[in-house]
């Protein structure tokens, strides 16, 4: 699919309705509205492995995190998606609610 998002690059505000991923689409619309460069990206590898990897891959300084992150379920605290975890990766967090 030509317009289907690839790991080497964001995706837009545009991919993000296109694909359904809804809070993905909340989070770009917000950041565009405060003027924010931000992007949507497809990982590789799962959880904050995935996480770190796009931030060194694209030089992100912000990551953005749902509420939903101060309570991990235990497959998200395996995949290290708690975060204590996530703030190791040596970029700024917000936890939005």
């Amino acid at each position: 699919d030509a317009y289907r998002p690839d790991p080497s690059r964001l995706f837009d505000l545009q991919s993000s309705r296109r694909e359904g991923r809804t809070d993905v689409t909340v989070g770009l619309e917000v950041a565009d509205t405060l003027g924010l460069e931000a992007g949507g990206w497809f990982p590789t590898v799962a959880g904050g492995a995935g996480l770190g990897e796009a931030m060194r891959r694209f030089g992100g300084g912000l990551l953005v995190l749902p509420g939903s992150v101060r309570r991990p379920s235990l497959a998200e605290r395996i995949r290290g998606m708690t975060p204590d975890r996530l703030a190791g990766l040596g970029v700024a967090l917000v936890i939005s609610d």
